[in-house]
Order: structure tokens, then sequence, then C-alpha cells
């Protein structure tokens, strides 16, 4: 900055005696600090909510895959479940009938030895 531009800027008292580009208003020199400082709170704030919706956005994904793969599960459970009961139903079925033979799972050929 040239030396008389700094002049007009700081005239009396060191505040400043010119019209400054910011909005065209005239201001000191605390004046123009205070509005750049408020314009990068607004950019922060803007930049903050935005990180917040992103945060949330990522959240909400999440949860619909968790809560999908839940879903899944919980499926998969009550289809081995009923599996499980099918097949007890059937060993205590065939127990009733008096079939002292184990289940087919549990059996051994001995008639090859």
């Amino acid at each position: 900055m040239s030396s008389r531009a700094e002049r007009k800027m700081h005239g009396i008292n060191g505040k400043q005696t010119h019209r400054v580009d910011d909005g065209g208003k005239e201001m000191d020199e605390q004046g123009v600090i205070e509005v750049r400082k408020e314009e990068g709170k607004e950019e922060e704030e803007k930049k903050e909510e935005e990180e917040k919706e992103e945060e949330n956005d990522e959240k909400e994904e999440k949860e619909e895959k968790a809560e999908k793969a839940e879903g899944k599960w919980r499926r998969r459970r009550k289809k081995l479940k009923k599996e499980n009961k099918r097949g007890n139903d059937r060993e205590s079925h065939e127990e009733e009938r008096g079939g002292n033979e184990a289940p087919l799972s549990q059996q051994t050929d001995l008639s090859l030895s």
C-alpha cells in the first residue's frame, strides 16, 4: 500500500475516513475486520451445517443397512427354527412308533464287516 493511501485510510485517531469497498459503507478499520469475521462465521456455519447433514445422511444409510441385515437375519433365524422344529417333530414321531433305532444320521452299516 502506498503512503498516500495509508494516510487516507488512517486519518484521525486511526479511523478510516474514506469509503470501503465492503458493501459501500463507511467503516473504521475494526468495522471492516468485524464484517469480514461475520462473513467468515457465516461460511463456517454453512460448512458445519453441510457436514452435519452429510453425517446425518451417513447415519441414516448405516441404520437402513443395519435394518435390512437385521431383517435378513430374523428371516433366516425363523426359517432355521422351523426346520429345526420339523426335525425334532420327526424324531419324536419315530420314537412314538416304537422305533428304537437311531435316526438315519446316526446309523452305521455293520453288515459289511
